[in-house]
């Protein structure tokens, strides 16, 4: 009986941990910053909420809504559309009018609440976490957008940090 009890709990534990939500329903989206020496790299995260997939880590170019809205429609081309993107505080019109085409449903985090949009956050911390010692260690490169794809393809690191 007693086994047969421990057998349950541990199936149920595993259901919980490794449960899926819908796909395409919640994306978070967030830039954070690559440093290299005296410059930062802005790098894009997109995220979907439901199954913790990472669909977009990049770098950009430069800063603006237009950037950021062209990598946002080749993840869209690519993933589908998700209902709702869930992104830092911004009051881009251009944002919020594409978003608006799009029919996606736009959930903006108060201003300095990271917790809010917590999965890409966290990403973003394990991201910095495996990356800074390895550039420490072998040299920041040219073009971190190759080490960013060689990240985004350690998909055990992700789960057990």
């Amino acid at each position: 009986m007693g086994c047969n009890r421990l057998r349950l709990s541990i199936g149920w534990v595993l259901d919980y941990a490794f449960r899926l939500g819908p796909r395409n329903r919640v994306w978070g989206m967030d830039l954070t910053f690559a440093s290299q020496g005296s410059r930062a790299t802005p790098v894009l995260g997109i995220l979907d909420h439901g199954t913790r997939a990472l669909l977009c880590l990049k770098t950009l170019k430069d800063r603006t809504t237009i950037g950021v809205l062209r990598l946002l429609l080749e993840v869209i081309e690519s993933c589908g559309k998700p209902s709702f993107l869930r992104t830092a505080h911004s009051n881009s019109r251009l944002m919020r009018f594409a978003l608006w085409l799009l029919g996606i449903h736009k959930q903006t985090t108060d201003p300095f609440c990271p917790w809010r949009n917590g999965r890409i956050e966290r990403l973003f911390r394990t991201l910095k976490e495996r990356l800074y010692p390895w550039w420490q260690a072998v040299g920041i490169p040219d073009n971190i957008q190759v080490d960013l794809d060689n990240f985004r393809t350690w998909p055990v690191l992700l789960c057990f940090s």
